[in-house]
């Protein structure tokens, strides 16, 4: 259990460990399980936090339902034990946060996105 930690140390953790078990109702993707990717840790998320949009169920992690205890156990259990699929989801996951936070990648859509506000409010400009 890790009380407190700064960014740099959760960032250790993650780099350290095997998996990740993020078990939320929220409906948006978890900063943490994008980081534990980053750090090739095996992310096991709540199906409700659009993790199919970073990987696919049974390749790159598993995506799980908030409330069926047996098969968050049964998918805790298959990452604790199957060493070719947690390799093989580092590599995979890697590529996919390479290619999708990449900054170069990210600010020009960002920037699109703030001249599309402006232009909606009547503005010249970001």
């Amino acid at each position: 259990m890790v009380d407190q930690a700064t960014h740099d140390e959760m960032l250790a953790y993650f780099g350290s460990a095997r998996m990740y078990l993020g078990i939320s109702i929220s409906d948006g993707i978890s900063t943490s399980v994008l980081e534990a990717m980053a750090m090739g840790t095996f992310p096991i998320q709540t199906d409700t936090a659009c993790c199919d949009e970073w990987f696919e169920d049974g390749v790159g992690g598993f995506a799980i339902p908030p409330d069926d205890f047996e098969t968050i156990c049964d998918r805790f259990d298959r990452a604790l034990t199957d060493d070719a699929l947690v390799d093989s989801a580092a590599e995979i996951n890697w590529r996919t946060v390479e290619t999708r936070l990449d900054r170069a990648v990210i600010a020009p859509a960002v920037l699109d996105f703030y001249r599309q506000i402006f232009a909606a409010l009547g503005r010249d400009s970001v």
